[in-house]
């Protein structure tokens, strides 16, 4: 029985190690009864910052990029070789020039799922992939420029109400010495927050209100600054990042910006 029980751990499949190092791109596809597939791609720019190019442009959400990485690094194995079944999940992560390839299956309820990677088939614990795989909308955008919640130190915005802002972190005050009705540091969060509400993939920013812009907020850290559009239309409230997709954005927050944090009134519909 000893030697018996040697040999199943012996030929048992091994979890490849390197499979989460070194990402350069990344391409998630899900496949659920009576849907379409839906897929995200993602590269990793010069600067390490990961990019969503499809199906909408711009600052992939690195949580779920994390999530991803954490879920596929070592996963529970379990005995047996489920038989196949209908694809789950189909994930290339490409490390440079190589190409890796993930395949996870529908399992019943409780039943280890079925995993090939690279072609070699593994079982894997039903808890550890069913909830922790994010789904490719995870990857959108969360916010216009999420990465800068802590590095930010200036913003200036043009439009219904002209004003510039200094500080970092949750300290922050007017650079004309005003004193505001509303937090500073909230109208940084518009930019640096997980503010979105929506992403109008098919909408272009002509028909959001942002070719003019109504307003736009340069944001700095001490190495980079970007411009950020603003718009409304149809009772609904618009921002855009350089390169990125239009996101919908919660009118509160959107006026706090436009409007600025010395008004109590709205210049929005």
């Amino acid at each position: 029985m000893t030697a018996l029980l040697a040999l199943v751990l012996t030929a048992a499949p091994t979890w490849p190690a390197d499979l989460t190092t070194g990402w350069t791109a990344i391409t998630v596809t899900r496949t659920e009864a009576g849907q379409k597939p839906r897929t995200a791609k993602l590269t990793l720019d010069s600067k390490g910052v990961w990019k969503v190019t499809a199906p909408s442009r711009g600052d992939a959400d690195v949580l779920s990029v994390g999530r991803l990485a954490l879920a596929l690094k070592q996963p529970l194995l379990v005995t047996g070789t489920p038989k196949p079944g209908k694809t789950a999940f189909e994930i290339e992560l490409r490390q440079g020039k190589r190409a890796r390839k993930v395949v996870t299956q529908q399992a019943a309820l409780d039943q280890p799922i079925r995993v090939t990677v690279d072609g070699k088939v593994f079982a894997v614990d039903p808890v550890e992939l069913s909830t922790k795989l994010p789904d490719p909308d995870d990857f959108a955008p969360p916010g216009l420029w999420v990465a800068a919640k802590d590095e930010a130190i200036s913003i200036e915005v043009k439009g219904p109400a002209n004003y510039s802002l200094i500080g970092k972190g949750e300290d922050w005050r007017s650079a004309d010495g005003r004193a505001a009705v509303h937090g500073l540091d909230d109208v940084v969060g518009v930019i640096v927050g997980r503010q979105v509400v929506g992403h109008p993939i098919a909408a272009k920013p002509e028909a959001l209100g942002l070719v003019p812009p109504l307003a736009t907020a340069k944001l700095c850290t001490a190495t980079e600054c970007r411009e950020f559009k603003f718009g409304t239309e149809g009772g609904k409230y618009f921002a855009v990042a350089p390169g990125s997709d239009p996101l919908e954005l919660r009118d509160s927050d959107w006026k706090l910006l436009v409007d600025g944090p010395y008004r109590t009134t709205s210049t929005g519909p």
